[in-house]
């Protein structure tokens, strides 16, 4: 039997066998649910905080605050924001400045929660260039749940995979073999573009250069020039 259970971020699911997806897979989907909007939020957040790092190194070039996305402030940036606060006189600034830490602080009670959730899920798979959904989900079938090559290609066929994955999206893949159930789920990971955005704007390129390449035919086309028309005699408007 095969079930697809979609929800926001993109998920595939496969199961022949009788009866519903095992409550294994539903917690399962449901952590990694969790661990996508918190690292959307992260992302969001961390996006923030970068601009309004800009914005302080402008008025304040000589203190030289930078901000990684990935590893945050460090704690001498962080001592030299709350002095900053401090000395602030323009309240609408230092309302920039509190802002930057505490997004920081939240950023890291974040990133704690989804280590949380990661640390009692197998590790997911972190896309590198070149890599495709099928090929990683066909690999993980193959290499680590032992099934044939024609029985992964099999069971990745009655799923829906993601068309594009970039650098740092996560793919998380579920096998229970018990009853024959494997799902996979691509999470945005570290990457700076949503997978549902991505999918979205490689869509719309698609058909804009579909309609781009219809326009190109059209006026590429000969034009036939129209049959001449033999020319009728006048009416006969005479009275009789």
């Amino acid at each position: 039997m095969k079930k697809i259970l979609a929800f926001f971020l993109l998920l595939a699911v496969a199961a022949t066998g009788c009866g519903p997806a095992k409550p294994s897979l539903e917690d399962f989907q449901r952590s990694v649910g969790q661990i996508n909007e918190k690292q959307k939020e992260i992302f969001e957040k961390s996006q923030d905080v970068s601009k309004s790092i800009r914005e302080v190194s402008q008025k304040y070039p000589d203190k030289k605050i930078t901000f990684d996305t990935s590893l945050g402030l460090t704690r001498e940036q962080e001592d030299v924001m709350l002095g900053l606060i401090k000395e602030e006189k323009d309240p609408t600034f230092k309302g920039v400045l509190q802002k930057v830490v505490d997004d920081q602080k939240e950023i890291g009670d974040l990133k704690k929660q989804v280590d949380e959730i990661q640390s009692k899920l197998p590790a997911p798979y972190v896309v590198k260039r070149g890599d495709t959904h099928a090929k990683i989900a066909i690999e993980y079938l193959m290499n680590t749940q032992g099934l044939t090559k024609e029985e992964a290609r099999k069971k990745v066929l009655e799923v829906a995979l993601a068309d594009d994955v970039v650098s740092g999206y996560n793919i998380w893949l579920y096998y229970n073999k018990d009853g024959d159930i494997f799902g996979t789920f691509v999470t945005q990971g570290t990457s700076k573009i949503n997978p549902n955005r991505l999918r979205y704007s490689r869509q719309r390129d698609r058909i804009q250069r579909a309609v781009e390449e219809a326009l190109g035919e059209r006026e590429a086309a000969p034009v036939t020039p129209d049959a001449p028309v033999a020319p009728t005699a006048p009416a006969d408007t005479t009275q009789k």
